[in-house]
């Protein structure tokens, strides 16, 4: 109506034909050309040049406005589904991974709270998310640590013992593993807050 004003063009080609013709008072009050903005549903009428504040007798212009709120909440809520249906689509695909050919689905793995470990946990699984830098981790070779009688064993840190002999890196790739292996509903990341725990004491 603003820019290009073809409302307003709507308007005066409307009374063009009505020029040769003699208007009879009854005509007069009813011919008033008007246009609705279909965002705030505000009505203007060009005969009178102001925008309609009343309706009709048969409430024409409220009908007008319900038919266009129908038609937006009709076409909001298809489009609700449309990407409802994408994102569950999305999610599945996201979770089926080709192992050796085959189609497997991916279990998640959540993280223990050891007392105090909520942000620590959320920032382990925001970083797991991260495709290529988890894989760059899951690639990293594994690290022996262990000798001697503890060979082969799996052995559990405790804050009072004195091995300083730990690899952040390599606790840090076994909990990224854990977290993709989907064998299990929760890994305990004990192990790598004990080594983020010698490095930096204050890590509580």
């Amino acid at each position: 109506r603003y820019v290009n004003g073809h409302a307003k063009k709507h308007y005066e080609d409307a009374q063009i034909p009505m020029t040769n013709h003699k208007k009879t008072e009854k005509q007069e009050k009813v011919q008033h050309t008007v246009c609705m903005d279909c965002s705030s549903y505000s009505t203007y009428c060009y005969r009178c040049d102001d925008f309609v504040v009343n309706d009709t007798k048969l409430g024409l212009v409220q009908k007008v406005r319900e038919h266009l709120q129908n038609l937006e909440n009709s076409a909001f809520t298809s489009d609700r589904h449309r990407k409802r249906k994408l994102l569950e689509n999305s999610s599945l695909n996201s979770k089926l991974l080709k192992v050796n050919g085959s189609t497997t689905a991916l279990c998640a793995t959540g993280l223990r709270n050891l007392g105090n470990t909520c942000f620590m946990n959320a920032i382990l699984q925001s970083l797991s998310n991260i495709q290529q830098f988890c894989c760059y981790f899951k690639e990293l070779p594994a690290v022996e640590l262990r000798n001697g009688k503890t060979a082969g064993r799996r052995t559990y840190h405790t804050r009072s013992q004195g091995d300083n002999n730990v690899s952040l890196v390599e606790e840090f790739r076994k909990t990224l593993c854990a977290l993709w292996q989907g064998n299990q509903t929760a890994f305990s990341p004990e192990s790598l807050f004990y080594v983020v725990w010698k490095i930096m004491p204050n890590f509580r």
